[in-house]
């Protein structure tokens, strides 16, 4: 897989995640709906490609419209940075606008200080773009933005969105 200007969709039947590396050290990925292990173990797969690429990598993630998530998904995640930790020069995290949460924190802590969480939406997009100006495209496309209210209806909006995009590449 190697970098590219849209994004992958991965599916199954609680959720999914877009993903794109941009500028061939920006990994940019948006969960929605429900975070399954098996979701995840494809989406650590793809990022695998992109880590062993590179020495460097900035990593964003969109959370914000994630309802759940398994908690071996999430364990899967942090072992997989934790495991490449020398490469994540950066990790940025949007969670929901109403906080982050103690589970966020506790994985911000175990990942260690290059770590950030954010509850803006202007400020993370503002934030990606500068290092990754080739992702503005795709993200416009794919994400649902702060005008469209609580991460509930993001969610709907963002998973239609998604599942419009896995209908046409069939």
């Amino acid at each position: 897989m190697g970098p590219f200007s849209q994004l992958n969709v991965l599916l199954d039947d609680g959720g999914s995640i877009a993903f794109g590396c941009f500028d061939e050290r920006v990994i940019y990925a948006r969960m929605s709906g429900g975070l399954s292990a098996s979701l995840e173990a494809t989406f650590i797969a793809g990022l695998q490609s992109i880590v062993d690429r590179t020495d460097a990598l900035y990593y964003f993630s969109d959370a914000s419209a994630l309802d759940r998530y398994e908690l071996r998904a999430r364990n899967e995640f942090v072992k997989f940075v934790l495991g490449h930790r020398s490469k994540f020069k950066s990790l940025v995290m949007l969670t929901w606008s109403e906080g982050v949460s103690a589970a966020s924190r506790a994985v911000a802590a175990v990942i260690g200080d290059a770590v950030e969480i954010v509850t803006d939406t202007k400020e993370f997009h503002s934030r990606l773009l500068q290092l990754a100006p080739s992702a503005a495209r795709a993200i416009q496309s794919g994400t649902a933005t702060a005008k469209h209210g609580a991460p509930a209806r993001q969610s709907e909006a963002i998973r239609a969105q998604l599942e419009h995009a896995s209908l046409q590449r069939r």
